[in-house]
């Protein structure tokens, strides 16, 4: 917990073990006790454990709770306003508009005939444009597949799904990259990756693969239409759904 440094100073703390204390200490005691009661004792066992050099070390995790007290608070309010925001999501109905403008960006991309846009228009040049591709290829040549839609980035007109980003803590707004119709009635919602944005290489990519199953699984009790989705990547020639695995998610 506490160290003399080589000239024999005052004690180094180190916030990791002091957070390992606090949590050994807290799971020891009565859960009924009350906050006041928790930090008497705790500090009663610092002055025990720690001597003239307690008033310090004291001090020292009376900042850290503070600052856990002030991340944990935060990120509660993050949650709440991201809970509501994907409720409100979830009641607006997405609807593919029969018209959609596009600028010097943008190309006409062929072959597409099942893309519900006619004529379709793909960006010229970004990040990902080849996996993209090859997913309109096997969308084209699957005789399973009846219409896509190539869903946008951004924007109200765009289909999206709001997700919880681990690494960050907030909540922020995915956008699946495909939605298709297969002839027996299927929906699928899928979003294509590779390489370190995959499944196995992103915590981003898995937070989106578990908002999307959350989502499919909304669908398939709120509709009569039947859904399926999640993460597609490409291993050998087959495009593969690596997040099927990941969740509990029958509907699949």
């Amino acid at each position: 917990m506490a160290r003399k440094d080589a000239n024999n100073r005052s004690p180094v703390i180190n916030a990791n073990m002091g957070a390992s204390y606090i949590n050994k200490w807290f799971s020891s005691l009565n859960e009924n006790i009350g906050v006041s009661g928790r930090e008497k004792g705790l500090f009663d066992e610092i002055a025990k454990v720690f001597g003239k050099h307690a008033p310090k070390v004291q001090k020292a995790l009376e900042q850290y709770v503070l600052v856990l007290d002030s991340q944990e608070k935060i990120l509660l309010s993050n949650i709440e306003i991201g809970q509501k925001e994907a409720e409100e999501n979830r009641a607006k109905p997405f609807r593919i508009k029969t018209e959609y403008n596009y600028t010097s960006d943008y190309e006409e991309y062929t072959p597409s005939s099942k893309s519900l846009v006619q004529p379709f228009y793909l960006l010229k040049d970004y990040n990902g444009r080849e996996n993209e591709t090859r997913f309109i290829k096997h969308l084209e040549d699957n005789i399973d597949v009846k219409n896509w839609f190539k869903n946008g980035s951004h924007g109200k007109d765009s289909f999206c799904i709001k997700y919880f980003k681990t690494d960050e803590q907030v909540f922020d707004g995915f956008y699946p990259d495909w939605i298709v119709l297969y002839k027996n009635g299927d929906i699928g919602i899928f979003d294509t990756k590779k390489g370190n944005t995959g499944v196995k290489e992103s915590q981003t990519t898995r937070d989106k693969a578990k908002a999307l199953h959350e989502k499919i699984d909304w669908l398939n009790h709120n509709s009569k239409l039947h859904y399926i989705g999640g993460i597609l990547e490409l291993d050998s020639a087959e495009w593969k759904n690596t997040s099927i695995n990941l969740f509990n998610s029958k509907e699949n």
